[in-house]
């Protein structure tokens, strides 16, 4: 599995259940991730709503497909908090400064330059 899938694994574990994960990603054929897709206002992204269910399926789809090359922008919200944006197929991406990191996936990620902490949100 490619260091991006294992990145966004590592990402959507640091979260609790009922965050919405923001999907931008039109060539994506998977239909199982397709159909826990949900329509948003954005013209651009669909949602997963990471119940305990939805974030086993997406796990699941992360582990056995490529699906994250097909992601474009992901993004991870609680209302209207931002808590992580990430880009280009999950390479990279963005976590709130109100998170709190563990020591590894500091180590493992913001060292590395994989992932940034925003200074804004």
């Amino acid at each position: 599995m490619n260091e991006s899938r294992v990145f966004f694994i590592d990402v959507i574990k640091l979260f609790p259940e009922e965050v919405e994960c923001y999907i931008q990603a039109p060539s994506l054929e998977n239909k199982i991730v397709l159909d826990l897709l949900q329509e948003t206002k954005s013209n651009y992204s669909k949602s997963i709503k990471l119940t305990a269910e939805n974030r086993h399926v997406l796990l699941r789809q992360i582990i056995e497909n490529p699906i994250t090359d097909y992601f474009q922008h992901v993004q991870i919200r609680f209302g209207q908090k931002i808590l992580f944006e990430g880009y280009d197929g999950v390479e990279y991406g963005v976590v709130s400064k109100e998170i709190t990191l563990s020591h590894n996936f500091f180590e493992q990620y913001v060292n590395s330059g994989i992932c940034s902490i925003s200074e804004d949100w």
